[in-house]
């Protein structure tokens, strides 16, 4: 399990992401259909690194954004990298 510990950028809807596949961008969402966040995560061995998080959902992107506009608490994340 990996923490995210913040959103550097997002949502960003996926109309404006320039790599995003016209057909399907690999996660199974089509395009125009998706959400990116840019956010710093924590691995298992406290490493850093920024990912791109992938929701189909504008409200499931905006609740982590949410989270940290109040607190600097990590948010435990399940998905793999």
């Amino acid at each position: 399990m990996v923490q995210i510990v913040n959103v550097l950028r997002g949502p960003i809807h996926s109309s404006e992401i320039p790599d995003w596949d016209i057909e399907d961008d690999g996660f199974g969402l089509p395009y125009g259909e998706g959400f990116v966040l840019s956010v710093t995560i924590r691995d298992e061995r406290g490493v850093l690194s920024e990912e791109d998080l992938i929701f189909q959902d504008f409200d499931d992107a905006v609740e982590i954004v949410e989270h940290f506009c109040d607190q600097i608490i990590p948010l435990n994340w399940e998905d793999t990298f």
